[in-house]
């Protein structure tokens, strides 16, 4: 909070597969309703990045994913196919 008004932080991510795991490009974002130009984000992604710090377990979920698919009114979470075991 500043000046005992609270902050609002979002940024705008571009999700994609990338050597088997999500990876999401940020590309754009608001401090409260003040913009960040996109061209700031590669800047402001590391410090932000130690926001989702609490969201690890979701993190390493969404790294057992084969593919998202993202429609008009839905995303699809498609998993991997389980290992078999040897032998």
């Amino acid at each position: 909070a500043i000046f005992d008004y609270p902050v609002f932080v979002s940024v705008g991510h571009s999700p994609h597969i990338e050597n088997g795991k999500l990876q999401a490009d940020a590309v754009g974002g608001y401090l409260g309703r003040l913009p960040i130009y996109p061209a700031l984000m590669p800047f402001l992604a590391r410090p932000l990045h130690s926001l989702a710090d609490p969201l690890k377990e979701e993190r390493r979920m969404m790294d057992t994913l084969r593919a998202v698919q993202v429609t008009e009114k839905k995303a699809v979470l498609i998993p991997r196919a389980p290992q078999s075991p040897p032998g």
